[in-house]
């Protein structure tokens, strides 16, 4: 399937959504999903290999919440924020491939931007909540993924080789 990214993208999507309409609902439609995704997608053995980046967001994510930076109502990380940390690191392989073709200081902005803005529409749907003013958790959250997207780039690259046909 050389444009399974569209797919990914599509279930990534949905698996946001339904993170952050549906939380502890979601949980049963994500795992449908990434079962799916997992069965469909053409990189399986190199989308296991990804799963650190998912290890690393959940453990930034845990820190987050222990700190009351962010406010999931319980003291360990949801399964629906674990399960979408799964989805994003799969999403490395096919339809976030295209940061490849940027250079590291435009995917450390691109990090900062839209990873805000992803927590930032979650608190406006109300799936968490923050202890912080806006503006704070967006100055926070934009330094933590101008880090982290660069990082699971990194990761991306040291664990999956490049295929010639990627970007298809």
């Amino acid at each position: 399937m050389r444009l399974f990214w569209i797919i990914n993208a599509a279930f990534f999507q949905l698996c946001w959504w339904s993170a952050a309409l549906l939380t502890e609902y979601a949980v049963w439609i994500m795992s449908a999903i990434l079962i799916i995704h997992l069965m469909l997608s053409p990189r399986k053995l190199d989308d296991l290999k990804l799963l650190p980046i998912a290890g690393v967001g959940i453990c930034c994510d845990q820190l987050l919440i222990a700190v009351d930076v962010i406010n999931v109502n319980q003291s360990l990380i949801p399964a629906w924020l674990v399960l979408l940390w799964v989805i994003l690191a799969w999403s490395f392989n096919h339809s976030l491939m295209w940061l490849r073709l940027l250079k590291p200081w435009q995917v450390s902005i691109t990090g900062g931007i839209l990873g805000s803005v992803s927590y930032l529409a979650a608190i406006n749907l109300g799936a968490i909540s923050t202890s912080l003013s806006l503006a704070n958790f967006i100055i926070i959250d934009a330094i933590l993924w101008s880090f982290l997207l660069p990082l699971f780039e990194l990761i991306q690259r040291k664990f999956v080789p490049q295929k010639e046909d990627q970007y298809v």
